[in-house]
């Protein structure tokens, strides 16, 4: 599973939002709690993505899921 949070775009595309959002679900892979159909069981999750996608095109929540801006900070 890839999941992430846009840190712009949208009105609840902030970055504190985003920042909440990654920091939920690792808490939650790391607990080994599951998912409803397997509770108890480790899940393998991607962060989607490393770095913003400045150069794609489409919506600005499209260019904002990276945990970091393409400037490395």
């Amino acid at each position: 599973t890839e999941s992430g949070w846009p840190s712009a775009g949208e009105d609840v595309a902030t970055i504190e939002n985003a920042q909440a959002y990654n920091n939920n679900l690792i808490q939650h892979v790391l607990s080994n709690a599951g998912t409803p159909k397997k509770p108890g069981t480790s899940i393998e999750t991607y962060v989607f993505a490393l770095f913003n996608e400045d150069l794609k095109q489409g919506d600005e929540t499209e260019r904002n899921f990276g945990l970091f801006y393409p400037n490395q900070q």
